[in-house]
């Protein structure tokens, strides 16, 4: 994505910002981001965003639903983009990122606090 800014001054002295936003198509090959998207930044976004919702909610269930739910639609993305699904195999960042998401969902603050453990 493109962007770029324009500050102006309006005939009336006023003083604006314009925006313009483009997307640009990098690949045709629909495959191709998901062999090289960057695991551990995707897991902490993921994390930061479940965290504060935990942080508003105090629902420890909403927070690991949030999760994998990120990782169910992402997974659904990836199997839309194959042309022949009997033949989809996951790519090798996409192996690690589940199992990055199954440590997250193991640990302590995503788990609720029993103090007889």
């Amino acid at each position: 994505m493109y962007k770029r800014q324009l500050l102006y001054s309006t005939s009336e002295g006023e003083r604006r910002i314009r925006v313009h936003n483009i997307a640009v198509p990098l690949t045709n090959l629909k495959h191709l981001p998901y062999e090289h998207m960057d695991v551990t930044a995707l897991v902490h976004f993921w994390s930061r965003i479940a965290l504060r919702r935990q942080a508003t909610n105090l629902n420890f269930q909403v927070c690991r639903s949030t999760i994998e739910m990120y990782l169910t639609n992402m997974c659904r993305a990836f199997l839309k983009s194959q042309s022949n699904l009997s033949k989809a195999q996951l790519p090798d960042q996409f192996q690690y990122l589940v199992m990055y998401v199954l440590g997250l969902l193991k640990l302590p603050v995503m788990s609720p606090y029993d103090p007889k453990t």
